[in-house]
């Protein structure tokens, strides 16, 4: 797939859905669109199941204290790393 992403319109589609940055926000019409490809979250057709969505979300993330919307969220960022994978050729031990 990453040797074909440029390949035309379809594999460059397939890469992005696979390798491309995620967007803040993601809904999807399972009965129209049951493989879940079709972004409709900017849609406004649904801009009011995206509303009750959304504040359902921060309900819930309210009730369970989650440090992203009490504060102090910043913590994720700080954790150190136990894995044994390879790291990012820029990393520097020193680098918090």
């Amino acid at each position: 797939m990453v040797e074909n992403k440029d390949k035309d319109d379809h594999h460059r589609h397939l890469w992005e859905l696979s390798f491309g940055k995620r967007p803040a926000e993601e809904l999807y019409d399972c009965k129209k669109d049951p493989e879940q490809l079709v972004n409709v979250a900017e849609d406004p057709e649904y801009a009011e199941i995206r509303e009750k969505l959304a504040a359902q979300l921060m309900a819930q993330l309210k009730i369970t204290e989650d440090p992203r919307v009490i504060g102090g969220g910043d913590e994720f960022d700080s954790h150190p790393y136990y894995g044994m994978g390879p790291r990012h050729p820029s990393y520097r031990p020193d680098q918090k």
